[in-house]
């Protein structure tokens, strides 16, 4: 897996699938910079989250970044599709499994059928009350599945060092990624690149948090 400022990609059974939080997707600049990562990546699948683009928007917005290309969201459980996923027809072929406001499970072959996986796009909810909900519902659909991929934001780190600045204090809600984890048999892949990938500058505190995440 590589990380860098536009976001994680890696490559599965000779497929290439990658994540970004592209905090925003209206902006035509910013458009032109995913149809970029999708082509200088030679992606076959991508997550988008925070995509900020309402739903009376999407397919015009879908066709400006990746023309010819499928798409599955999560509008009916979250406004302004939290979460996409686009994918080429031509190499794969993706179906939902079950949606929610921070999660979007899906089957992924290719259109040969020679291999398939589930794979699930991710991004986490603010609040950490809420985002237990996320933890139960991505260690129940690792138990029933093989192998399965994790990609996006979760709003969290799994260790003190994934994070420069901010509170030094670890409250126990922050060890949830790393129980999740844990209870669901799961690791992160091996990684090159940028290993703090995301910085919110504020006037008196710089953070610096690791938001992409892998795991398989």
């Amino acid at each position: 897996m590589e990380c860098n400022a536009r976001g994680a990609f890696c490559t599965l059974s000779n497929m290439s699938f990658g994540s970004w939080n592209i905090r925003g997707l209206n902006d035509p600049l910013k458009q032109g910079e995913v149809r970029r990562f999708l082509r200088e990546k030679q992606l076959n699948f991508v997550g988008l989250v925070e995509t900020r683009v309402k739903e009376i928007n999407k397919v015009r917005v879908e066709k400006a970044i990746a023309n010819g290309w499928n798409f599955l969201s999560n509008y009916r459980d979250a406004p302004n599709g939290r979460i996409w996923i686009g994918w080429d027809p031509q190499q794969i072929t993706v179906t939902s499994i079950r949606e929610g406001e921070q999660f979007i499970h899906c089957s992924v072959s290719d259109t040969n059928n020679t291999w398939q996986c589930v794979i699930s796009v991710v991004y986490g909810v603010n609040c950490p009350e809420k985002r237990r909900d996320l933890w139960n519902e991505l260690t129940s659909n690792a138990l029933n599945a093989t192998g399965v991929p994790w990609l996006g934001d979760f709003n969290a780190v799994r260790r003190r060092n994934e994070a420069i600045g901010g509170s030094s204090q670890w409250p126990p809600w922050k060890e949830d990624l790393e129980t999740c984890m844990a209870n669901s048999e799961l690791e992160d892949l091996r990684f090159i690149g940028h290993f703090l990938t995301w910085s919110n500058i504020h006037i008196q505190t710089r953070y610096i948090v690791v938001i992409f995440l892998t795991l398989a």
